[in-house]
């Protein structure tokens, strides 16, 4: 299971959206190592300030090769929220996790 968190830095509320997770062996969403895991988090409105904290079961795809990755979240993942900051929505564990057979 895995905790997110996710705040409205903005002054006015946001609209509902969804968290996206991946794997990944570097803490980058978007590049060519990341491993699309299914999972996602439904976060509702947030006022202005709000946060909205939850957790998430991931299920590690059977093709993923053996090794240690990091778990990345995505905010707004699809991108139905107006923001005036767009590149403040991936956050990185600050540990890896390990998958091994």
């Amino acid at each position: 299971s895995v905790t997110s968190a996710v705040k409205n830095q903005g002054a006015a509320t946001a609209g509902a959206s969804t968290i996206a997770f991946r794997l990944s062996a570097n803490t980058v969403w978007g590049d060519s190592d990341d491993i699309v895991v299914t999972a996602t988090r439904s976060v509702g409105s947030l006022a202005a300030g709000a946060t909205s904290t939850g957790n998430t079961t991931i299920t590690v795809p059977s093709s993923t090769p053996l090794g240690y990755y990091y778990v990345l979240g995505y905010a707004d993942s699809q991108g139905v929220v107006v923001e005036s900051v767009e590149t403040n929505n991936s956050k990185s564990s600050t540990n890896r996790i390990q998958v091994k057979s």
